[in-house]
């Protein structure tokens, strides 16, 4: 097998096919921002082939090529909000084109900001804050975001589970794609530090801290931690080429 991989669009070329004329992928959708002193960015959509750990427990299909050129769209992250009550941006969409249809990966929902602005929807949603609700997550790709428990504000969802408990990130999941998992593969994906291996992907972010308590950490997979209400700022983003959501930021107004 060979890993090819893409952390920016661009194009995939398939010069010879083998005896098998199909290919295993992992599309990740760009991870949503962190709102204004609210909730954690939702991750971006995950979807993978049988013989990988799907999104959302999904398992789906490797899909055929041929000897042709096929266009890899890379989806950027979502900006986070440091600007009450502007809640974070949504990542965007992630896509494989391949012989016959194109793989489409959702970015992920941005957290809600305080004075009840909901968060959004997305591959995996926001999390919630104050009094506005959560973000749904879209099947099979990722799951919802948590909602706030009053200060404390919700972590946003990942591609392995709804944020729980609230404050921090819901974990991504491994897709051992580019390389073993019996030793450490440092190229790719986010590190687990429990057991010393990469390839950890699309983790949802922290919640921030309505006043000035402990925010959320970031979710395993790569998601970004939140910060508390003082001083302003927006959170911890989500590790870069994972689709991570990033933090809930802070702001003192």
């Amino acid at each position: 097998y060979r890993a090819h991989i893409f952390t920016s669009s661009g194009t995939f070329v398939v010069s010879q096919v083998g005896s098998t004329d199909t290919v295993d992928y992992l599309v990740v959708g760009g991870g949503g921002g962190g709102g204004c002193r609210g909730g954690g960015g939702g991750a971006g959509g995950l979807r993978a082939t049988t013989d990988q750990t799907g999104g959302g427990g999904s398992l789906e299909s490797t899909v055929p090529v041929t000897t042709t050129t096929y266009a890899v769209t890379i989806g950027g992250g979502g900006g986070g909000s440091a600007a009450k009550p502007s809640k974070g941006n949504n990542g965007a969409n992630s896509s494989l084109v391949y012989n016959g249809g194109t793989i489409t990966s959702t970015g992920g929902g941005g957290g809600g900001s305080d004075v009840s602005q909901a968060a959004n929807p997305g591959g995996s949603g926001g999390g919630g804050s104050n009094s506005g609700a959560k973000g749904d997550g879209t099947a099979n790709q990722g799951y919802d975001g948590s909602p706030a428990t009053g200060d404390s504000n919700g972590g946003g969802g990942g591609a392995g589970a709804t944020s729980n408990p609230g404050m921090v990130g819901a974990a991504g999941v491994q897709v051992a794609i580019a390389g073993p998992t019996a030793t450490t593969f440092t190229g790719v994906g986010a590190k687990n530090p429990a057991n010393n291996q990469y390839q950890y992907f699309a983790g949802g972010g922290g919640g921030g801290h309505g006043m000035n308590g402990t925010p959320g950490a970031g979710g395993l997979g790569g998601g970004g931690a939140g910060v508390t209400a003082i001083p302003s700022g927006p959170g911890v983003a989500g590790v870069s080429a994972t689709g991570s959501g990033g933090g809930g930021g802070g702001s003192e107004g």
